[in-house]
């Protein structure tokens, strides 16, 4: 995360649910791990290209740009939550959709509803 006047925001699904058993409470918890699957370095690498960019993006004089970066975790209801909190946040003023189609329509549905410009690179 980096603040900024305005914020561009990414959802990535890095990482997998997994389900984890607390060795202490012996209750079940469900958590984002990183995983080693390639969905996770393919993700990461668009990570680490949206960061790339918005670093080296220049806005007018008087005005910073910063960006909040969030992990979908493969998992549509997770990438929904994520949407929920990014329209929520009156300094967001774009997202970076996650990269799949099952993914995206129900994504950009809750973001663009209020008014923050939406795109993916799965729709160029």
């Amino acid at each position: 995360e980096k603040s900024g006047d305005f914020i561009v925001a990414g959802i990535f699904n890095i990482g997998e649910l997994k389900e984890v058993t607390n060795s202490v409470t012996n209750e079940t918890e469900v958590t984002c791990s990183l995983s080693g699957s390639n969905l996770s370095y393919w993700s990461l690498q668009r990570a680490l290209g949206f960061l790339e960019i918005l670093n080296n993006v220049k806005p007018s004089p008087g005005y910073s740009l910063g960006y909040k970066v969030f992990t979908g975790c493969n998992s549509i209801v997770v990438s929904r939550m994520v949407s929920r909190s990014i329209s929520r946040d009156d300094r967001i003023v774009g997202a970076l959709l996650p990269g799949y189609k099952k993914h995206v329509e129900p994504t950009a549905g809750l973001i663009t509803a209020y008014n923050i410009p939406a795109v993916s690179y799965i729709y160029a």
